[in-house]
C-alpha cells in the first residue's frame, strides 16, 4: 500500500477517501457541468463500485493472509490474550452503546438491519486494528523491531483476523430470512468440502503442474475466487467469505506468485475505486449537533475502549503500565481495514448514512492521532524515569 509523505504516515486511501468526499460534495452542490454528468448516474458509479469490489476480493483472498515477518516476541498465550481482550471487550461495549442507538434513533440503523446487527456493526467498527497502516507507522519509526513494536504487529494480526469473521457473520445475518439451523449448516458443509476435499485437491493439482505458465497461473488463481466468493454468495453467505477461505487453502508457493502479481494492482488500480465512490456516500453533517455528537463518541469509544481493554490485558500478561498503555495506543490505529469494513457495511445497508459517515470521521481520526497518543505515553515514561532518582534521593537525605 502506498502512502503519503508527512511524519503522520498517512495511507493513501485517505487520499482517495478526501477525493471521493470532495467529489460528492462537489457533485452535490450542483456546480458540475456535462462533463461530470456521467458521475450523477446511479449506473455509471455501480460500474466503478464494481471495479473496486474485485480489488476488495483479491484483498481478501491474497492479503489477509499474512506473512512469515508478522512475528515478533510474545508467547501465543499472551499475544491471544491481549488480542481476545482487546478486540472482544471493545466489540462488546461499544455493541452495548450501538444498541443503545438503535433504540434512541432507530432511524440512524440501514434499512436491512434490525438493533442486534447494527449493535454487531458498531461494535466491530469500534474495535477495529489497521495491521497495514500499523506496521507502516513502525517501520517509519524504526519501532518495527522494538519490544512493543513487534508485540502490537502480532497482536494486530490476530485481531485483522477476528475483524473479517465477524464481518462476515455480521454480513451473513442479514441473509437469514428463514432457517438459521439450516443456513449454518449448509455453512459447516461449505467450509468443511473447501478444506478436505478442495484443499488437497489443489495441492495436487500444482505439484502435478508445476511448469504451468504464469499467465495460466494468474487465470486460475482470479478464476479460484470469483467462483469461490459466487458459491458462498450462493449459499446465503457473504462473498468475502469464499475468497477469504481461498486464501487459507491456496498452496503457499501459489498463494505467494499471486500476492507478488496480483496485489499491488490491485491497490494501486482497483482498490481506489471503491474508496473514492465510498467516499461519495459520506456526509459530513457539522451542522447538525446529532452528527457532531456521533462523530465525538465514537471516536471516543474507539480510541478509549480500545486503549483500556488492551492495556489491562497486557498488564496482567506481564508488561508494565506504560508499555501497556504504549501498546494500546499502537492497538487503536484504525485505516484501510476499517474503511473497508464501513464501506461494506454500508453497502449491506446495516447501517445508515449519518452513521456511515461519523465511522468515517472516527477512523480518520483515530489514525491520525496513533503516533500523537503514543508520543505522549513515550513523553510519561521518560518523564517518570528522571524524576524517580531524584525522589529517591530526596527520601534518603
Amino acid at each position: 500500500m502506498r502512502y503519503l509523505s508527512g511524519p503522520l504516515r498517512i495511507p493513501a486511501v485517505f487520499l482517495h477517501l478526501l477525493i471521493g468526499i470532495g467529489l460528492g460534495l462537489f457533485l452535490k452542490s450542483g456546480l458540475a457541468g456535462d462533463e461530470l454528468a456521467f458521475l450523477q448516474n446511479g449506473a455509471s458509479l455501480e460500474s466503478f463500485k464494481l471495479i473496486g469490489w474485485l480489488g476488495i476480493l483479491l484483498l481478501m483472498a491474497l492479503g489477509t493472509t499474512e506473512d512469515k515477518q508478522y512475528t515478533g516476541s510474545g508467547g501465543w498465550l499472551q499475544v491471544s490474550s491481549i488480542s481476545i481482550m482487546g478486540f472482544g471487550g471493545t466489540f462488546l461495549v461499544a455493541s452495548l452503546l450501538g444498541f443503545g442507538i438503535s433504540r434512541l434513533q432507530p432511524n440512524l440503523m440501514g434499512v436491512l438491519a434490525d438493533p442486534l446487527i447494527f449493535s454487531f456493526a458498531i461494535g466491530l467498527a469500534c474495535a477495529v486494528t489497521a495491521l497495514p497502516v500499523l506496521v507502516s507507522l513502525l517501520h517509519e519509526h524504526d519501532q518495527h523491531q522494538s519490544k512493543i513494536g513487534r508485540l502490537a504487529i502480532r497482536v494486530a494480526v490476530f485481531d485483522d483476523l477476528w475483524l473479517w469473521l465477524v464481518l462476515i457473520v455480521v454480513l451473513g445475518m442479514v441473509s437469514l430470512h428463514a432457517n438459521p439451523a439450516l443456513h449454518l449448516l449448509k455453512v459447516c458443509a461449505f467450509v468443511v468440502c473447501v478444506l478436505f476435499v478442495l484443499k488437497p485437491l489443489l495441492r495436487y493439482l500444482y505439484k502435478k503442474l508445476p511448469d504451468l505458465k504464469p499467465a495460466n497461473r494468474i487465470i486460475l488463481g482470479l478464476s479460484l475466487i470469483v467462483m469461490m466468493a459466487m458459491t458462498s454468495e450462493a449459499i446465503g453467505t457473504h462473498a468475502l467469505f469464499g475468497a477469504f477461505l481461498t486464501g487459507l487453502i491456496l498452496p503457499a508457493p501459489a498463494l505467494k506468485f499471486l500476492k507478488e502479481r496480483l496485489l499491488s494492482f490491485s491497490q494501486i488500480l482497483l482498490l481506489p475505486f471503491f474508496f473514492i465512490t465510498t467516499g461519495m456516500n459520506v456526509n459530513l453533517f457539522f451542522d447538525s449537533s446529532s452528527f457532531i455528537f456521533l462523530a465525538a463518541l465514537f471516536i471516543f469509544a474507539g480510541i478509549a475502549l480500545k486503549i483500556f481493554f488492551v492495556s489491562i490485558a497486557a498488564r496482567v500478561s506481564g508488561l508494565s503500565w506504560t508499555e501497556s498503555v504504549e501498546l494500546g495506543t499502537l492497538l487503536q490505529c484504525k485505516g484501510l481495514m476499517e474503511i473497508v469494513a464501513l464501506g461494506l457495511l454500508y453497502d449491506a445497508q446495516i447501517i445508515g448514512a449519518q452513521i456511515f459517515s461519523a465511522l468515517i470521521v472516527m477512523a480518520l481520526f483515530c489514525t491520525v492521532a496513533t503516533l500523537p497518543l503514543r508520543s505522549c505515553v513515550i513523553w510519561i515514561r521518560h518523564a517518570r524515569r528522571e524524576t524517580a532518582p531524584v525522589l529517591h534521593s530526596q527520601l534518603e537525605l
